[in-house]
């Protein structure tokens, strides 16, 4: 089944890029690490986990609660939707941040006013009231396994919590949800939605979105995985649209050929796992 997530930004969204410290990049559109975290995070406090779960087994390890409920998901991806009064188009930007530097300098060295301050540019899109769609397909037995048999009412519950992606200042308001069943098509399909360039073999075409933005371009996202101290593989995903400024289009392609595509409203989604 496919989950569809129809989420209104206030200001727009900040979310890093793996690896960054003094220079904070940020992601144009937010990864499937993210979409999935943000449904989950209210799985996890309705099963009472707090942020931070410790795996035994195999593993001795601690883990994002996220790690408990992620095989449920076999995609999540998103694009840039239209408003009602038009298309909107978000806009990449690096706000400047002063930040206490102090108490990280020696002893010494913690008096010295020129030593106090340091300033590192923090990435954010900035897209006032405009709307994404998020899509994840389910996986329905391990959805009821994990949430029981109430999970189709418990996990669109959980995507009407969502109050934030990325960042917790990245502030949506979520305006639908819906759990709709999908169907299977070939691996030659028109979407929006971002996909893992080891699945597509060729972008058939794209469609110009509105201001005559088209084509699209390479975001490296992290390999879900949910575990502390464990630096995440990163993943290639193909984007359609324009990076700078920000905007969907659509986009024609062609999966590998042992790749399952179902679709989902009028776009087609692969299964990422």
């Amino acid at each position: 089944m496919a989950l569809c997530i129809k989420a209104r930004l206030c200001w727009g969204f900040s979310i890093k890029t793996p690896m960054v410290s003094k220079t904070q990049h940020a992601f144009s559109i937010p990864p499937p690490t993210t979409i999935i975290g943000a449904v989950t995070r209210r799985l996890a406090m309705m099963k009472g986990f707090g942020e931070v779960v410790h795996l035994t087994g195999e593993s001795d390890v601690l883990a994002s609660p996220t790690e408990l409920f992620k095989k449920i998901f076999r995609s999540a991806s998103a694009y840039i939707m239209e408003s009602e009064d038009g298309p909107r188009l978000g806009k990449y930007w690096e706000d400047i941040v002063r930040y206490q530097i102090f108490k990280f300098q020696k002893p010494n060295r913690r008096m010295d006013p020129a030593l106090r301050y340091n300033i590192v540019p923090s990435g954010k899109v900035y897209m006032p009231s405009g709307l994404i769609n998020f899509g994840l397909l389910v996986r329905e037995d391990y959805a009821e396994e994990i949430l029981g048999k109430d999970w189709e009412t418990i996990i669109i519950e959980a995507a009407y919590s969502v109050t934030n992606i990325g960042s917790k200042e990245s502030i949506v308001s979520i305006e639908d949800v819906s759990l709709e069943k999908t169907v299977k098509i070939d691996r030659e399909y028109k979407t929006r939605y971002y996909h893992p360039k080891r699945l597509v073999t060729d972008v058939l075409s794209v469609d110009p979105a509105p201001y005559a933005l088209e084509g699209t371009y390479i975001e490296r996202f992290w390999k879900i995985d949910y575990l502390w101290g464990v630096e995440p593989d990163g993943e290639e995903y193909i984007v359609p649209g324009s990076r700078d400024p920000i905007i969907s289009c659509l986009m024609k392609i062609r999966l590998v050929s042992d790749a399952e595509a179902y679709k989902i409203g009028d776009d087609g989604l692969a299964v990422f796992e």
